[in-house]
Protein backbone atom coordinates (compact mmCIF):
# COMPACT_ATOMS: atom_id res chain seq x y z
CA UNK A 1 0.00 0.00 0.00
CA UNK A 2 2.72 2.12 0.76
CA UNK A 3 4.64 1.70 -2.33
CA UNK A 4 1.07 2.44 -4.34
CA UNK A 5 0.76 5.50 -2.18
CA UNK A 6 4.07 7.25 -3.17
CA UNK A 7 3.23 6.05 -7.01
CA UNK A 8 0.48 7.93 -6.62
CA UNK A 9 1.72 10.82 -4.80
CA UNK A 10 4.10 11.71 -7.63
CA UNK A 11 0.98 12.08 -10.25
CA UNK A 12 -1.71 14.09 -8.56
CA UNK A 13 -2.56 15.79 -5.00
CA UNK A 14 -2.85 14.32 -2.03
CA UNK A 15 -6.90 14.40 -2.15
CA UNK A 16 -6.96 12.43 -5.08
CA UNK A 17 -4.15 10.07 -4.02
CA UNK A 18 -6.72 9.99 -0.95
CA UNK A 19 -9.27 9.52 -3.04
CA UNK A 20 -8.09 6.39 -5.25
CA UNK A 21 -6.51 4.92 -2.56
CA UNK A 22 -9.76 4.34 -0.88
CA UNK A 23 -11.39 3.46 -3.95
CA UNK A 24 -8.58 0.45 -4.17
CA UNK A 25 -8.95 -0.78 -0.64
CA UNK A 26 -12.81 -0.57 -0.86
CA UNK A 27 -12.83 -2.85 -3.90
CA UNK A 28 -10.76 -5.12 -2.78
CA UNK A 29 -7.20 -4.48 -4.19
CA UNK A 30 -5.20 -5.46 -0.93
CA UNK A 31 -7.40 -8.19 -0.03
CA UNK A 32 -10.05 -6.66 2.30
CA UNK A 33 -13.92 -6.82 1.66
CA UNK A 34 -16.86 -5.24 2.82
CA UNK A 35 -16.80 -3.42 6.70
CA UNK A 36 -12.97 -4.36 6.78
CA UNK A 37 -12.20 -2.80 3.40
CA UNK A 38 -14.77 0.16 4.47
CA UNK A 39 -12.88 0.95 7.27
CA UNK A 40 -9.49 0.41 6.18
CA UNK A 41 -9.99 2.55 3.25
CA UNK A 42 -11.48 6.04 5.62
CA UNK A 43 -8.13 5.46 7.78
CA UNK A 44 -5.82 5.33 4.79
CA UNK A 45 -7.84 8.39 3.33
CA UNK A 46 -8.08 9.93 6.72
CA UNK A 47 -4.01 9.58 6.98
CA UNK A 48 -3.27 10.90 3.34
CA UNK A 49 -5.52 13.38 3.73
CA UNK A 50 -4.18 15.24 7.10
CA UNK A 51 -0.56 13.23 7.21
CA UNK A 52 -1.23 12.42 10.73
CA UNK A 53 -1.37 16.06 12.00
CA UNK A 54 -4.79 16.80 13.15
CA UNK A 55 -6.70 13.88 13.41
CA UNK A 56 -5.30 11.00 14.06
CA UNK A 57 -6.57 8.43 11.82
CA UNK A 58 -6.43 5.88 14.56
CA UNK A 59 -7.70 7.11 17.47
CA UNK A 60 -9.47 9.57 15.64
CA UNK A 61 -12.51 7.27 13.84
CA UNK A 62 -13.03 4.69 16.58
CA UNK A 63 -15.22 2.16 14.44
CA UNK A 64 -16.21 2.29 10.69
CA UNK A 65 -19.52 -0.10 10.67
CA UNK A 66 -22.35 -0.95 7.78
CA UNK A 67 -25.16 -0.73 9.34
CA UNK A 68 -29.15 -1.36 8.41
CA UNK A 69 -31.58 1.36 8.33
CA UNK A 70 -35.53 0.83 9.61
CA UNK A 71 -36.33 -0.64 6.00
CA UNK A 72 -33.65 -3.09 5.60
CA UNK A 73 -31.39 -1.58 3.53
CA UNK A 74 -27.42 -0.60 4.32
CA UNK A 75 -25.61 2.19 5.12
CA UNK A 76 -22.04 3.18 5.98
CA UNK A 77 -21.70 4.85 9.41
CA UNK A 78 -18.21 6.55 10.73
CA UNK A 79 -17.63 6.86 14.54
CA UNK A 80 -15.23 9.69 15.67
CA UNK A 81 -13.74 9.62 18.75
CA UNK A 82 -13.82 13.48 19.22
CA UNK A 83 -13.79 16.67 17.61
CA UNK A 84 -11.90 17.54 14.71
CA UNK A 85 -9.37 20.51 15.94
CA UNK A 86 -10.39 23.52 13.86
CA UNK A 87 -7.29 23.69 12.80
CA UNK A 88 -7.70 20.70 9.89
CA UNK A 89 -11.49 21.10 9.97
CA UNK A 90 -11.45 22.07 6.52
CA UNK A 91 -9.39 19.36 5.59
CA UNK A 92 -11.01 16.46 7.66
CA UNK A 93 -14.05 17.35 6.00
CA UNK A 94 -13.07 15.61 3.14
CA UNK A 95 -13.27 12.65 5.11
CA UNK A 96 -17.04 12.52 4.99
CA UNK A 97 -16.37 12.89 0.46
CA UNK A 98 -14.51 10.01 1.35
CA UNK A 99 -16.86 7.59 3.03
CA UNK A 100 -19.82 8.33 0.56
CA UNK A 101 -17.15 7.33 -2.36
CA UNK A 102 -16.64 4.14 -0.16
CA UNK A 103 -20.54 4.02 0.10
CA UNK A 104 -21.14 3.97 -3.62
CA UNK A 105 -17.90 1.85 -3.94
CA UNK A 106 -19.72 -0.93 -1.84
CA UNK A 107 -23.10 -0.59 -3.21
CA UNK A 108 -24.85 0.70 0.16
CA UNK A 109 -27.51 2.66 0.60
CA UNK A 110 -27.69 6.42 2.55
CA UNK A 111 -28.73 6.54 6.22
CA UNK A 112 -32.36 6.83 6.72
CA UNK A 113 -33.07 9.15 9.47
CA UNK A 114 -36.09 8.96 11.84
CA UNK A 115 -38.55 12.14 11.91
CA UNK A 116 -37.51 11.98 15.55
CA UNK A 117 -33.83 12.45 13.96
CA UNK A 118 -34.42 14.76 12.00
CA UNK A 119 -36.54 17.11 14.41
CA UNK A 120 -33.55 16.44 16.84
CA UNK A 121 -31.31 17.43 14.59
CA UNK A 122 -32.85 20.93 13.91
CA UNK A 123 -33.03 21.63 18.11
CA UNK A 124 -29.45 20.78 18.57
CA UNK A 125 -28.49 23.00 15.67
CA UNK A 126 -30.72 25.83 17.04
CA UNK A 127 -29.29 25.38 20.65
CA UNK A 128 -25.44 25.61 19.22
CA UNK A 129 -26.74 28.83 17.37
CA UNK A 130 -27.68 30.47 20.06
CA UNK A 131 -25.44 29.24 22.41
CA UNK A 132 -22.17 29.03 20.59
CA UNK A 133 -21.93 31.00 16.99
CA UNK A 134 -24.12 32.71 14.97
CA UNK A 135 -24.68 31.82 11.61
CA UNK A 136 -24.15 34.04 8.56
CA UNK A 137 -27.16 32.29 6.73
CA UNK A 138 -30.40 31.40 8.47
CA UNK A 139 -32.35 28.41 7.32
CA UNK A 140 -36.29 27.51 7.97
CA UNK A 141 -36.85 24.47 10.24
CA UNK A 142 -38.71 22.89 7.74
CA UNK A 143 -36.07 23.29 5.16
CA UNK A 144 -33.38 21.77 7.59
CA UNK A 145 -35.74 18.75 8.33
CA UNK A 146 -36.52 18.44 4.18
CA UNK A 147 -32.45 18.66 3.89
CA UNK A 148 -32.32 15.79 6.69
CA UNK A 149 -34.07 14.09 4.81
CA UNK A 150 -33.15 14.76 1.08
CA UNK A 151 -30.50 12.79 -0.76
CA UNK A 152 -29.43 16.06 -2.64
CA UNK A 153 -29.57 18.31 0.33
CA UNK A 154 -25.89 19.95 -1.07
CA UNK A 155 -27.26 21.16 -4.46
CA UNK A 156 -30.61 22.44 -2.80
CA UNK A 157 -28.47 25.00 -0.99
CA UNK A 158 -25.90 25.21 -4.04
CA UNK A 159 -28.84 26.53 -6.43
CA UNK A 160 -28.69 23.62 -8.66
Amino acid sequence: MAARIRELSLLMPRELVALKMAEEISLGSYGTDGEKAAEQAVRTASAILDEGVTAAPIEGISSVRIRANQDGTKYLAVYFAGPIRAAGGTDMALILVIVDYVRHQLGLGRYKATELEAKRFVEELRLYEREVARFQFKVSDDELVQCYHAVACRSQWSGN
